[in-house]
């Protein structure tokens, strides 16, 4: 939990409160206290035992506008600073409770990205506080006409470090698009992220990198590794261009850039495995690309591709709903065709529906 208050202790007393209550709620949650970097709580607060972080800034003066000058440069780096200072922490949630310190720490929205092509603009104060095993709070509550088939694909904060920084979007018949991020800044709630065809979503949204290559996987076990010299940055509203061929009634499940080691491959048999990058060579975009699953006769399908990496674990969800934890390092290393292991506990696999993939952060 990032905790925000500053200036007087009418702002920074609450702000213990409510730490003190979360810590007999749920005794294992950790603190990070964002303050100023002369005011009183720089002082009281680590005398409480929480860590804490300060940035400076200023409230505006309203008797000499010109003295504001270094005010506004002082909230752009102190924004800046606590972009870093939150992402290295990632908390589930930011609460702010007044003063002059709180605003770069809270004003910061999420840009939530959903498989219908939208791009809602939720900020986090609105998620409620829950405890570990609490449903949380409903995406529909936080976006108005937030419709009931749509999926959150990506969260993301823009990147004020780099106004030219682009984003890559990958549809599930196999189109892809890049656009600049300042695109998608709105006094809106909800924008357009990109123009779908009919019985088209989003599959996956990240920010680019130029020098990657992007790995696109589909159901029917096929991968292509596309170089995209050749796109360039589209407007908002965009359908794409062709990025993977697909047959007959085959779609992309996932997707990723290049430039990992290896990539883990899931499929609905309950069965995994590890591929090297090389076994998907460079080739250009719109091709069909090549098998990374050997289903045989089998009715197998690919459900999860993504990049190998020691904090990176999964939670396989079966038919029966049972839910298994896997480790990616206890994942076996397998040539393209390779049938894989099991990691569910079924000797034979079972029916897998669903792969959930998240970073450990303890490990």
């Amino acid at each position: 939990v990032v905790i925000s208050a500053g200036g007087t202790g009418g702002h920074i007393y609450p702000a213990l409160a409510i730490i003190n209550k979360i810590k007999e709620m749920e005794p294992r949650s950790e603190f990070l206290y964002i303050g100023t970097h002369n005011r009183i709580e720089k002082d009281i607060v680590p005398k409480h035992g929480i860590p804490f972080k300060s940035i400076e800034i200023y409230g505006f003066n309203r008797k000499n506008l010109f003295k504001n000058f270094k005010t506004i440069k002082c909230l752009l780096k102190a924004n800046k600073e606590c972009k870093k200072i939150i992402k290295e922490f990632n908390p589930d949630i930011a609460i702010g409770f007044g003063g002059y310190v709180t605003y770069p720490v809270i004003k910061s929205a999420k840009q939530l990205v959903t498989n219908l092509g939208n791009c809602h603009k939720v900020k986090v104060e609105q998620i409620g506080m829950c405890k570990l095993k609490d449903k949380g709070t409903p995406v529909a509550n936080l976006v108005k006409n937030f419709e009931p088939s749509e999926k959150v694909v990506a969260m993301f904060d823009f990147n004020d470090n780099d106004i030219e920084a682009e984003l890559i979007f990958v549809t599930k018949k196999g189109l892809m698009k890049i656009t600049k991020q300042n695109e998608y800044i709105s006094s809106k709630q909800s924008i357009a992220a990109i123009k779908l065809k009919d019985n088209d979503e989003l599959v996956y949204v990240d920010y680019d990198n130029r020098e990657k290559s992007l790995l696109m996987f589909s159901k029917e076990g096929m991968a292509v590794n596309a170089i995209k010299d050749d796109v360039t940055p589209l407007g908002r509203v965009s359908a794409g261009v062709k990025g993977m061929a697909l047959s007959g009634s085959d779609e992309v499940v996932s997707a990723t850039l290049g430039g990992a080691i290896a990539y883990t491959i899931f499929t609905s048999n309950g069965f995994a495995k590890v591929i090297k990058e090389t076994e998907i060579p460079l080739t250009g975009r719109a091709r069909k690309g090549i098998k990374v699953i050997n289903a045989k006769k089998l009715d197998i399908k690919l459900l999860l591709a993504t990049d190998l990496n020691k904090n990176k674990n999964y939670v396989v969800v079966t038919k029966e709903n049972k839910m298994y934890y896997v480790e990616s390092k206890k994942l076996s290393l397998e040539n393209r065709l390779g049938f894989g292991k099991s990691v569910v506990a079924e000797k034979t696999g079972a029916e897998t529906t669903q792969v959930i993939p998240y970073v450990d952060n303890e490990n």
